[in-house]
Order: C-alpha cells, then sequence, then structure tokens
C-alpha cells in the first residue's frame, strides 16, 4: 500500500540522481578533455580539433549508453521481483525456465538460484 509506493518513490528518485550524477560526471569529463585537447592542439592542421571532439563525443555517448542500459537492466529486475502486481508472474516464468533447463532440480535448488540471481546481478 502506501509504504510500498513510498519505496517505489525512494527508488525513482535514487535512479533519477543516478542518472543526474553520470550526465554532470559526463560532462565534467568532456569539459576536461576539451581543456587538454585545447592546450595541446596542432594548429597546423585545420579541422582536426573537430573531428577529434566528434569522436571523443561520440565516444562518451556510447559509453554513457552502456551504463545507462546496464544501470536499468538492473533496475527492472529488482522491480520485477518487488511489484506486487507482477512479481509472482516473474517468479513463476524464472521458476518454469529453470526447471526447464535443470530438470532434476530440487525447488529448493531452483529457489537459491532465484536468490542468486537476483542478489549477484
Amino acid at each position: 500500500g502506501i509504504r510500498r509506493k513510498g519505496e517505489q518513490r525512494n527508488r525513482r528518485q535514487r535512479q533519477e540522481k543516478m542518472a543526474l550524477m553520470l550526465s554532470v560526471r559526463r560532462t565534467g569529463m568532456v569539459l576536461a578533455a576539451r581543456a587538454a585537447c585545447a592546450r595541446s592542439s596542432t594548429s597546423g592542421v585545420s579541422g582536426f580539433d573537430e573531428r577529434e571532439r566528434a569522436a571523443e563525443t561520440l565516444w562518451f555517448n556510447k559509453r554513457e549508453e552502456k551504463v545507462l542500459r546496464e544501470l536499468l537492466q538492473k533496475i527492472k529486475m529488482q522491480a520485477d521481483t518487488h511489484d506486487s502486481v507482477n512479481a509472482p508472474a516473474v517468479v513463476a516464468a524464472e521458476t518454469k525456465a529453470l526447471k526447464a533447463i535443470c530438470p532434476g532440480a530440487s525447488d529448493a535448488e531452483v529457489q537459491k538460484l532465484l536468490d542468486w540471481k537476483h542478489t549477484a546481478f
């Protein structure tokens, strides 16, 4: 009820803060790299700085996308197991998939694997 909504709101706020921190961090790194490039610029080659900045921006964008995708995947897994409405269906689907992979596994072993999955990743 109310407690669960509060937990979800807090989790969402933490996620937003994390995304903001990553964005600020990326911006700081870009500015520092640009300042370093400006100091050691090769003035004889025209267009070199622009291409270098474009490549740098592309690298940071790809890196940031990878980090955010990993974060989103972790958040989704946590939400799937803590969501009171959808959690039973997710747990049932995961249990069914594990039993298909390991048909001889006991219920306790399946539960240990699920617990490990949700705490280790």
